[in-house]
């Protein structure tokens, strides 16, 4: 009797072992991350170097930093105010502001990377005389 018991014990011992086997291997669901507050442009990826301040018809250099670049990156730039932007195709993340009036000018940068926007970074510009 004693020998029927012991193997009951075993099998029942077996069977549970088995079953926390095969729930410790399942893989916890997945969890959706929590909703942004700020959006793309508050990501602190993306910053603009360069002077933020000039004299009219100066050529201000800038470039966009971004931060752990993981894809293939790509920059849109757009000023806002009196004055030109350029910007070269072998040489996105830099961009040359030239001012026609004095005042102040917005420059903004929008980065995409592998297609999604990361983020975008603003500058205001003082032009002087």
């Amino acid at each position: 009797m004693r020998a029927f018991l012991f193997l009951s014990i075993l099998v029942v011992s077996m069977i549970a072992c088995d079953a926390l086997d095969r729930d410790s291997t399942k893989q916890p669901a997945p969890v959706s991350p929590a909703p942004s507050t700020g959006g793309p442009a508050d990501s602190g990826r993306v910053t603009i170097q360069g002077s933020s301040t000039g004299s009219e018809g100066d050529s201000i250099r800038l470039a966009a930093e971004v931060a752990n670049p993981r894809g293939e990156l790509e920059y849109e730039w757009s000023l806002s105010g009196r004055g030109s932007l350029m910007s070269r195709e072998t040489d996105p993340q830099n961009a040359v502001v030239i001012a026609s009036t004095t005042g102040r000018l917005e420059v903004t940068v929008t980065v995409t990377e592998d297609g999604d926007e990361i983020g975008s970074a603003n500058l205001t510009l003082r032009i002087t005389d």
